[in-house]
């Protein structure tokens, strides 16, 4: 997993996404995405990060402890479509790459989800993972 403030890559631009108003998350198939701090951790995964008919998909799943509010159920995205975690905030969809396609200088054996993160203004993000956030 990797998150840093949004940029624009004109590479990777498409004219009909939205633009990205919170922070660019990579999610690798077989890793897991950790949210929050102490006891608001939630856990986030991706399968099915692919291209099926020219269309890129990714699932998408969050899930929290028992007696935990919030999460997100398995959901199929394709690029542009988002998803809420009523306590962690957005994630939409920007990019999948297939295996070893990542970039020169990396191979990846899974694939990779590439997802605008948009974090609900009351949850607490991990300021080491998540740096310039608002004061609260």
């Amino acid at each position: 997993m990797s998150a840093g403030a949004c940029a624009l890559d004109a590479s990777l631009w498409d004219p009909y996404l939205e633009p990205c108003y919170g922070y660019s998350i990579t999610i690798q198939e077989n890793t897991v995405l950790r949210l929050g701090v102490d006891e608001d951790i939630r856990t986030y995964t991706v399968g099915g990060a692919r291209v099926t008919g020219g269309k890129k998909r990714a699932i998408l799943t969050g899930s929290v402890r028992e007696g935990q509010r919030g999460g997100i159920r398995s959901t199929t995205l394709y690029i542009g479509d988002s998803v809420t975690d009523d306590v962690t905030g957005k994630f939409t969809l920007e990019d999948v790459t297939e295996p070893s396609t990542v970039n020169e200088e990396r191979f990846s054996s899974h694939p990779v989800a590439y997802f605008c993160y948009e974090p609900n203004p009351s949850f607490r993000l991990n300021p080491e993972e998540f740096p310039n956030q608002p004061s609260k």
